[in-house]
């Protein structure tokens, strides 16, 4: 069988050959290898081992006609997975699990997001205006991918993993965040990205990135302070 980095390659070229990603971002830690090809392979950037592949669908997606993106991922191996709790769909593969999320707003809904033009039932997701505000496009494999600004990631990992009721997912988080942001902190034009992206978040989220950095980060919780 395949690795997980060989069929995340692979399910990258046929989205993009299929249309799929000129409509979506890719956000969770696959970003990672992403944002290493994007710093020149810079081996600070950790490439964690998970297998959660999130796509953020865009808002006011408008296609004339219909990509049927599970026709896509059967063709990989990958198997239909409804939740119970809100009737979204994720598609599950031994090496990768890929879900579709929305960016959600106030109080939400109960039920799953159907994107009609996609084929797939989306999981509504919060905080996702950090994402949509500050994305950029990255060149890998050749391909042109979606994926939130380096700065907006590492913030946004701070801020969701005080939402995390798996203890492992929330190392996880903490573990992305730190290492690139890190990185970033190192570089000049990066780390005043970082206040760039930090001052344009709500007051309330800003003050709860603020209490999870002052644990995990000194350097970086006086400079945003």
């Amino acid at each position: 069988m395949k690795n997980k980095h060989i069929i995340f390659d692979d399910l990258l070229k046929a989205l993009h050959q299929s249309g799929v990603l000129s409509h979506v971002t890719l956000i969770g830690s696959w970003c990672l290898p992403i944002y290493r090809a994007y710093f020149d392979n810079a081996p600070e950037i950790p490439i964690l081992r998970t297998m959660d592949l999130d796509i953020l669908v865009h808002k006011n997606l408008t296609l004339t006609y219909i990509i049927d993106v599970p026709k896509i991922l059967n063709s990989f191996g990958f198997d239909e997975e409804f939740s119970h709790l809100d009737g979204h769909c994720k598609y599950v593969h031994p090496e990768i699990e890929v879900e579709f999320m929305v960016a959600e707003f106030g109080r939400g809904k109960s039920g799953p997001y159907n994107i009609k033009h996609l084929n797939v039932l989306a999981k509504g997701l919060r905080f996702m205006n950090i994402v949509t505000e500050h994305t950029i496009t990255v060149m890998y494999m050749g391909i042109p991918i979606h994926v939130p600004d380096p700065a907006a990631f590492v913030l946004l990992k701070y801020l969701i993993s005080t939402k995390r009721r798996d203890p492992a997912k929330k190392i996880k988080d903490l573990r992305a965040a730190n290492e690139l942001g890190q990185f970033m902190f190192n570089d000049s034009a990066q780390r005043k990205n970082i206040k760039v992206v930090f001052s344009s978040m709500h007051k309330k989220w800003q003050q709860t990135v603020l209490r999870v950095i002052k644990e995990q980060s000194s350097p970086l919780f006086n400079f945003l302070q």
